[in-house]
C-alpha cells in the first residue's frame, strides 16, 4: 500500500511543473519572465520554449511577426497586422507579434509602445542573444532582417522577409490554409 502511494506521488512530481495547475497542459511553453503591462502582460521566451509555439497541433493558423520597436518598417506594418487581427477575430487565426527588442527596452519602451498604439494582438518577446541559433529553424532562407513573418498551420508553413501590406498577409494566410 505504501509503495503504491509513493509511486503516485513520484508520478505526480514527474508530470507537473511548479506554478502549473493540474488542468494546465505541461507541453505549453513556459515563459522565463512576465513583463507586467496592465491587462496585456508580455511573456518572454527563450528559444526552446518559443519553438513549441511553432508546432501547433490544432486547426488554428498562427501568424508570427518578428519585429522591434526601433525598426521603422516593422512599426509601419503593425497596423496591417492589427487590421487582420480584427478582421479575422471570429476565425481560427492568431497573430503573435514577436518582439526582438533588447532586454533593457522591455519594461519601458516596449510596454509604452504597445500601450500608446493600443495593440490588441498578442505581444511576446523572444529573448535569445544568439540569433544564429534559431533563425534557420524559422526559415532556411531568412537573412535575419526584420520585419519577417511566419505563417503556420499544422505542417504547412509560409515565410516572408520584409514589410507586408494587408493584401500580402491575406494572400499568405490563404496559401497556408
Amino acid at each position: 500500500m505504501r509503495t503504491g502511494f509513493l509511486n503516485i506521488i513520484l508520478l505526480a512530481c514527474v508530470i507537473t511543473r511548479p506554478g502549473l495547475s493540474a488542468s494546465q497542459d505541461i507541453t505549453q511553453p513556459m515563459p522565463v519572465e512576465i513583463i507586467e503591462n496592465g491587462d496585456n502582460d508580455i511573456s518572454v521566451f527563450k528559444w526552446e520554449e518559443f519553438s513549441k509555439l511553432l508546432k501547433p497541433d490544432n486547426d488554428t493558423t498562427y501568424i508570427f511577426n518578428f519585429w522591434a520597436t526601433w525598426c521603422r518598417p516593422c512599426v509601419e506594418e503593425l497596423p496591417e497586422f492589427e487590421a487582420i487581427n480584427k478582421e479575422f477575430s471570429e476565425e481560427k487565426v492568431k497573430i503573435i507579434l514577436v518582439s526582438l527588442d533588447i532586454k533593457n527596452m522591455w519594461s519601458k519602451e516596449l510596454t509604452d509602445f504597445v500601450n500608446s498604439r493600443n495593440i490588441e494582438s498578442e505581444v511576446i518577446v523572444l529573448y535569445e542573444v544568439d540569433a544564429d541559433r534559431w533563425i534557420d529553424e524559422i526559415d532556411q532562407e531568412w537573412s535575419g532582417a526584420i520585419p519577417a513573418t511566419l505563417f503556420v498551420k499544422r505542417g504547412n508553413r509560409e515565410f516572408h522577409e520584409g514589410k507586408m501590406n494587408k493584401e500580402q498577409i491575406i494572400a499568405l494566410l490563404n496559401k497556408v490554409n
